[in-house]
Protein backbone atom coordinates (compact mmCIF):
# COMPACT_ATOMS: atom_id res chain seq x y z
CA UNK A 1 0.00 0.00 0.00
CA UNK A 2 0.98 3.11 -0.81
CA UNK A 3 0.66 6.37 1.05
CA UNK A 4 -1.11 9.35 -0.12
CA UNK A 5 2.27 11.58 -1.34
CA UNK A 6 3.95 8.52 -3.40
CA UNK A 7 0.50 7.82 -5.05
CA UNK A 8 0.40 11.85 -5.83
CA UNK A 9 3.78 11.89 -7.18
CA UNK A 10 3.73 8.76 -9.28
CA UNK A 11 0.40 10.46 -10.72
CA UNK A 12 1.61 14.22 -11.20
CA UNK A 13 5.36 14.23 -11.18
CA UNK A 14 6.15 11.10 -13.04
CA UNK A 15 6.94 11.59 -16.43
CA UNK A 16 7.73 7.82 -17.67
CA UNK A 17 3.98 7.52 -16.33
CA UNK A 18 2.42 10.22 -17.67
CA UNK A 19 3.97 9.46 -21.29
CA UNK A 20 2.73 5.46 -20.95
CA UNK A 21 -1.09 6.92 -19.80
CA UNK A 22 -1.01 8.79 -22.71
CA UNK A 23 0.05 6.63 -25.50
CA UNK A 24 -2.64 4.22 -23.48
CA UNK A 25 -4.92 6.72 -24.43
CA UNK A 26 -4.58 7.30 -27.85
CA UNK A 27 -4.68 3.68 -28.12
CA UNK A 28 -7.92 3.24 -26.65
CA UNK A 29 -9.36 6.13 -28.60
CA UNK A 30 -8.78 4.09 -31.49
CA UNK A 31 -10.62 1.06 -30.01
CA UNK A 32 -13.10 3.50 -29.38
CA UNK A 33 -13.49 4.24 -32.54
CA UNK A 34 -13.99 1.09 -34.26
CA UNK A 35 -16.98 0.39 -31.90
CA UNK A 36 -20.28 -0.63 -33.12
CA UNK A 37 -22.46 0.62 -32.31
CA UNK A 38 -20.74 3.90 -31.27
CA UNK A 39 -21.94 5.63 -28.51
CA UNK A 40 -21.52 9.52 -28.77
CA UNK A 41 -20.09 9.96 -25.41
CA UNK A 42 -17.31 7.66 -25.91
CA UNK A 43 -16.79 9.23 -29.17
CA UNK A 44 -16.23 12.61 -27.78
CA UNK A 45 -13.60 10.80 -24.98
CA UNK A 46 -11.94 9.59 -27.62
CA UNK A 47 -11.68 12.77 -29.92
CA UNK A 48 -10.25 14.57 -26.96
CA UNK A 49 -7.79 12.08 -26.23
CA UNK A 50 -6.43 11.42 -29.76
CA UNK A 51 -6.02 15.42 -30.17
CA UNK A 52 -4.28 15.84 -26.93
CA UNK A 53 -3.32 12.82 -24.85
CA UNK A 54 -1.38 14.16 -22.74
CA UNK A 55 -4.00 16.85 -21.08
CA UNK A 56 -6.08 13.04 -21.12
CA UNK A 57 -3.37 11.28 -19.42
CA UNK A 58 -3.16 14.43 -16.86
CA UNK A 59 -6.68 14.52 -16.82
CA UNK A 60 -6.77 10.47 -15.84
CA UNK A 61 -3.48 9.83 -13.99
CA UNK A 62 -4.69 9.78 -10.70
CA UNK A 63 -7.88 7.29 -11.32
CA UNK A 64 -5.37 4.65 -12.86
CA UNK A 65 -2.54 5.27 -11.01
CA UNK A 66 -4.93 4.41 -8.01
CA UNK A 67 -6.38 1.86 -9.70
CA UNK A 68 -2.93 -0.20 -10.52
CA UNK A 69 -2.32 0.31 -6.93
CA UNK A 70 -5.46 -1.41 -5.76
CA UNK A 71 -5.19 -3.73 -8.54
CA UNK A 72 -1.12 -4.78 -6.65
CA UNK A 73 0.14 -5.58 -10.31
CA UNK A 74 2.84 -4.72 -11.96
CA UNK A 75 2.50 -1.54 -14.12
CA UNK A 76 3.08 -3.47 -17.56
CA UNK A 77 1.74 -1.63 -20.84
CA UNK A 78 -0.75 -3.40 -20.88
CA UNK A 79 -2.44 -3.21 -16.65
CA UNK A 80 -2.12 0.95 -17.93
CA UNK A 81 -4.07 0.50 -21.14
CA UNK A 82 -6.54 -2.10 -19.52
CA UNK A 83 -6.89 0.46 -16.63
CA UNK A 84 -7.57 3.60 -19.30
CA UNK A 85 -10.13 1.63 -21.07
CA UNK A 86 -12.14 0.80 -17.61
CA UNK A 87 -12.00 4.15 -16.94
CA UNK A 88 -13.68 5.72 -20.53
CA UNK A 89 -16.90 5.60 -19.29
CA UNK A 90 -16.30 7.97 -16.30
CA UNK A 91 -14.47 10.17 -17.88
CA UNK A 92 -16.99 10.33 -21.07
CA UNK A 93 -19.73 11.70 -19.08
CA UNK A 94 -17.50 14.69 -17.38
Amino acid sequence: MSDFLAIYDRATEDGHMQRRIAVACALVATDVFAEQPSIPARITWARAAVSNASTMAGKMSFAVVARLIALDRDETDAQIRDVVASLVDHYSLA
